[in-house]
């Protein structure tokens, strides 16, 4: 049962205190299991070239037709590799929203077989959306969105970037687009790196997950703005657990687009937290007591600078766009070190799931 400590004030010294009594042992980095190849344990950007016909792709209604394509990259040696690909559309919202749809793209264990895909058998692909390079920036934002969730915490999902020329195969005259994209490990790799497996429950209250992680996950959500998220209805949410004990599963966040940090053109506040703008920050966490929200709070103070510096090494980001996010970001870091900032938040928690 959660409550809440009788008030008292959180000097520094008692911060610091508490960060070395009380370890953060969740949130250390994790070395168990290794990914199957090294798709996502590096950070080089992919130099891919994907061929389909994109055309009919695009067109088609439902998520579940396939058309085939070929995808080639250049492996570390600079040689071209390629292997022929199943390709359809995904997603919901952003399938409405763009028209150049997130994709899924499929392929045989025998056509990876030694490439950097190997073991590989389908992968999301994160796309531009539309043609307009605000676009583009979205995606960018969204795949360090990603990575600077992996700076907190190893239970979260690992994504590679690519720069891929998208051509378009059936048109009388060849067509090509390129933009930055990104993969996302899938939840069954991410699970077993963790040493657990996919726990496919829906309806499940989220303060019977893994509650120390479900705090991170929720202040997560409030640094970048993001209401888009239910553990209850497994919404942009996948939960994991440890196969022995088969409880306390873990909630591992995915898809931020709607978040502020990111501002999509598409993206729209949710009627339900009365927000006037989609950069409204609303905490969605539970009612926890204040050592542990502060131990949270340590977190993101420890890792603050490896946040920061995602955002301003990255070369593909515009300078009017690191200048907006480092501003939505020392907003977060001014409010979670404000004195006494641990009860602003426990005022505002959520005894039941939304």
């Amino acid at each position: 049962m959660f409550y809440m400590m009788k008030k008292i004030k959180f000097t520094p010294f008692i911060i610091l205190l508490i960060s070395l009594l009380l370890p953060n042992l969740l949130f250390s980095q994790d070395n168990r299991t290794q990914s199957f190849s090294s798709l996502f344990q590096e950070d080089e950007v992919i130099e891919a070239r994907f061929v389909a016909d994109f055309k009919k792709v695009f067109k088609n209604t439902d998520d579940t037709t396939t058309f085939k394509g070929m995808f080639s990259y250049k492996n570390d040696e600079g040689e071209t590799e390629s292997f022929k690909v199943k390709v359809r559309t995904r997603g919901k919202q952003r399938r409405i929203e763009c028209n150049f749809m997130p994709l899924r793209m499929e392929m045989k264990k025998k056509d990876v077989k030694g490439t950097l895909f190997d073991k590989q058998t389908q992968l999301k692909v994160v796309t531009h959306c539309r043609k307009l390079n605000v676009y583009e920036q979205n995606t960018i934002l969204e795949y360090l969105v990603y990575k600077s969730l992996n700076v907190l915490t190893d239970s979260s999902y690992r994504v590679r970037p690519m720069l891929v020329n998208y051509v378009f195969q059936g048109e009388k005259k060849i067509d090509s687009v390129q933009k930055f994209a990104f993969i996302i490990e899938r939840t069954k790799y991410m699970a077993e790196r963790l040493g657990m497996k996919n726990f496919k429950r829906i309806n499940y209250h989220a303060n019977r997950t893994n509650i120390d992680h479900m705090n991170l996950v929720d202040v997560f959500q409030y640094m970048i703005g993001n209401t888009d998220y239910s553990v209850f209805k497994l919404h942009n949410m996948k939960l994991v657990v440890d196969p022995e004990t088969n409880r306390f599963p873990v909630a591992v966040p995915f898809d931020f687009d709607w978040s502020g940090i990111i501002s999509a053109a598409y993206a729209k506040p949710n009627p339900m937290f009365g927000t006037k703008k989609v950069g409204d920050r609303i905490y969605r966490g539970f009612e926890l007591d204040a050592v542990k929200l502060l131990q949270v709070f340590d977190r993101f103070n420890q890792k603050r600078d490896e946040i920061f510096e995602l955002f301003e090494n990255e070369p593909l980001l515009k300078k009017s766009e690191k200048r907006r996010v480092k501003g939505y970001l020392e907003e977060f870091y001014r409010i979670i070190n404000k004195e006494n900032a641990v009860y602003d938040f426990i005022k505002v928690s959520r005894s039941l799931e939304v």
